[in-house]
């Protein structure tokens, strides 16, 4: 369930539980959730936490310019 897999994968990460965060988000399938900023944000920091810079990196690259990649670059280059 999508809304389960948010709500752990968020919840989790806030707990510093970054590779159960990540296995959680990954799951989630709708697109409403996959393209949101927030989900895409918390991702990255999982990413980064579980030793994976490239993949929010990639993450980054994927994005059309706008604030949010200019929020992203900032979290990435600050975590």
């Amino acid at each position: 369930d999508d809304d389960f897999n948010w709500n752990f994968g968020i919840a989790s990460a806030s707990a510093g539980e970054y590779k159960a965060a990540e296995e959680a988000l990954l799951q989630i399938q709708k697109e409403k959730y996959r393209s949101d900023y927030t989900f895409l944000s918390w991702l990255s920091r999982c990413y980064i936490m579980n030793a994976k810079a490239h993949l929010a990196w990639e993450i980054y690259i994927n994005m059309e310019t706008s604030n949010e990649s200019l929020a992203l670059l900032n979290l990435i280059a600050n975590d």
